[in-house]
């Protein structure tokens, strides 16, 4: 099995969206909390296009606990956000 164009440009496409994630939390701090997700998202398509290439194909492990990874990260971002927003101050 190959690697697919497609999975090159998402690949790309996500390198740009992490830059961008970065490039944007230098600024805005509150954005710092979703950059783990997007890390673990990145790795799990990085992961997804080595085990294409012939000999890899135990980074399939690799891949499904990064997907896990990532959900954890941003459903805990998005609790730390809701408890800040809502909870903290005492309600709406």
């Amino acid at each position: 099995m190959a690697i697919e164009i497609v999975e090159v440009i998402v690949l790309i496409m996500m390198c740009i969206a992490i830059i961008s994630l970065g490039a944007a939390a230098i600024r805005y701090r509150e954005l710092l909390k979703f950059i783990p997700a997007g890390l673990c998202i990145w790795l799990v398509f990085i992961f997804t296009n080595l085990e294409a290439v012939p000999g890899l194909e135990e980074l399939n492990l690799l891949e499904h606990v990064f997907i896990m990874l990532t959900m954890i990260t941003f459903a805990s971002a998005l609790f730390y956000e809701y408890y800040s927003a809502f909870m903290k101050r005492g309600g709406i």
